[in-house]
């Protein structure tokens, strides 16, 4: 396993976990707007 496509794995789990936060954040607004 070379550094460099280590390095590019890491960032893609990042965004990834990123996305998924943002997701949740979304979710509790909506559901804070609709009750």
């Amino acid at each position: 396993a070379s550094p460099d496509g280590w390095s590019s794995n890491k960032n893609v789990v990042f965004s990834g976990t990123s996305l998924w936060i943002g997701l949740v954040f979304l979710v509790g607004i909506l559901n804070s707007l609709i009750s």
